[in-house]
């Protein structure tokens, strides 16, 4: 259980992974804490994607609620899918 001060860290994390995967942390009230736009190193796969991984492990914290959009196929007829 969380005691009052721990109360005011906790945040809300989305995760939009596509071609740059945008990154948001949301306090409690919903004002936006931080925003981003995580590219990883480079363009060549798969060391793009493991520095890009890596990214993001130091953006999310242990106690942040997380929500990532699941991948759609690049259809921009869809509007999101989660997971």
């Amino acid at each position: 259980m969380r005691n009052c001060d721990e109360e005011k860290n906790i945040r809300f994390v989305g995760i939009d992974p596509s071609t740059k995967t945008g990154f948001v942390a949301l306090d409690e009230k919903g004002n936006v804490i931080r925003q981003k736009e995580l590219t990883g190193v480079g363009d060549v796969d798969p060391y793009r994607m493991r520095t890009l991984i890596h990214e993001v492990k130091d953006h999310v914290r242990p106690d942040d609620f997380v929500c990532i959009e699941g991948l759609c196929g690049g259809s921009m007829e869809t509007r999101g899918c989660f997971v």
